[in-house]
């Protein structure tokens, strides 16, 4: 290959894919990232390439200059293909290696394994369509159209937060970031358990930047930080290095503050607390779609026709939006949270999202096995913005 970044490009190109890289630094292309839906995977010293081919394709292939053998390293029971290694480190053409690179593609697109419903995201992942016809077109495939009504209705404007990499030196004092250092006036405590020890900080927010967006914080002004023990994570990186205390003590676990000053000093992380890698943050608005559990009226409704918005209509709408806006890590403010182990359980009445915090690669930030952190405030406490009495979920 001329250039092994052709032969990426190549393969991101493709309806659906999904690169990633394992922890021995080898690429794999996948479609709709499912563990065992790749068509190419390749070592990081770019010498070979691991693909489906087609048994008359390897027939013709065999005894040309292309360098190619069945592979041993996955033992598949397969018919009408196998799995074979390619090397490119020399010999082959750009064009031969990018029509087998297409053929695997097609071979995984049209398999049955991957099926019709696949391959129905893909096409909502290719389309032009807003969120909410993402929506409608997931409820007219489930059957539940006579409910449409009250799934779009139910569904609610939220905020999710886009991270990408940055640096101390790169982002200006109170710009809104997930991870580094906070900017907080000279004379602001750096928060702390009652046991002395500080706080983590996982973000701050300048509600400047959510004044053109529909939320609840979009009138207020200021800076809102988070800060909390469960932001402590441990050198092996599992679940949070929480204190060992009782459930009603977790009062003292968090503070997020409401901040209105133009005179910022940039603090530096003290010891005791976890800093996190440094992100930039782009708020763009999405619909929050609900799960049979978070929607009110399918309380009534049998388990066949939960099962139907779960796993036909809302877990696959946020596939689609995943691969639509590249984000991986769901950080949102407000809507449904997208939780992984059921509704929390909390000491205040009409809980509001306020912030979900996701394990993130650019952040640096992985909590338990890659799981989550909810915010929660009570819509009382948040119509006055009285954030004293925000609490936190975690889940894996």
């Amino acid at each position: 290959m001329d250039s092994l970044e052709n032969l990426f490009a190549h393969c991101r190109s493709k309806p659906g894919v999904v690169e990633s890289v394992d922890l021995e630094g080898d690429k794999k292309y996948s479609i709709l990232n499912g563990s065992l839906d790749f068509f190419a995977r390749m070592p990081k010293d770019g010498s070979s390439i691991l693909l489906r081919c087609s048994d008359i394709r390897l027939t013709a292939l065999i005894g040309s200059s292309l360098k190619v053998e069945k592979s041993d390293k996955i033992r598949w029971e397969t018919e009408g293909w196998t799995w074979v290694e390619v090397d490119i480190g020399v010999g082959p053409d750009d064009s031969t290696i990018l029509q087998l690179l297409d053929d695997s593609y097609s071979l995984l697109y049209v398999s049955d394994s991957f099926g019709d419903d696949k391959r129905n995201l893909v096409s909502l992942v290719e389309s032009e369509l807003e969120e909410q016809e993402t929506l409608e077109s997931l409820i007219t495939r489930s059957g539940l159209q006579d409910e449409q009504g009250c799934i779009v209705g139910e569904s609610q404007l939220a905020i999710q937060l886009l991270t990408t990499a940055s640096s101390s030196t790169e982002l200006p004092l109170g710009a809104s970031r997930l991870g580094g250092c906070p900017d907080l006036p000279a004379s602001f405590p750096w928060p702390e358990h009652p046991s002395g020890r500080p706080l983590s900080f996982l973000g701050q927010l300048n509600l400047a930047d959510l004044a053109n967006l529909e939320s609840p914080l979009s009138k207020a002004t200021g800076i809102l930080y988070f800060f909390s023990a469960w932001g402590w994570l441990n050198d092996e990186g599992s679940d949070p290095d929480v204190p060992e205390e009782e459930e009603e003590q977790q009062a003292d676990w968090t503070t997020v503050v409401l901040v209105n000053s133009t005179s910022l000093v940039r603090r530096t992380t003290p010891e005791g607390a976890f800093e996190y890698g440094w992100t930039t943050i782009s708020p763009i608005e999405t619909l929050s779609v609900p799960t049979s559990t978070q929607l009110r009226a399918a309380q009534s409704w049998d388990s066949d026709k939960q099962d139907a918005l779960d796993w036909q209509v809302t877990y696959p709408y946020y596939a689609v939006l995943e691969h639509k806006t590249k984000a991986a890590p769901r950080h949102l403010l407000f809507g449904y949270p997208n939780t992984l182990q059921g509704d929390a359980e909390l000491s205040f009445d009409n809980p509001v999202l306020l912030m979900q915090l996701a394990s993130d690669d650019v952040m640096e930030s992985c909590f338990g096995d890659g799981g989550s952190l909810y915010f929660y405030i009570a819509q009382a406490d948040l119509d006055v913005l009285d954030f004293s009495r925000v609490r936190v979920d975690y889940q894996c």
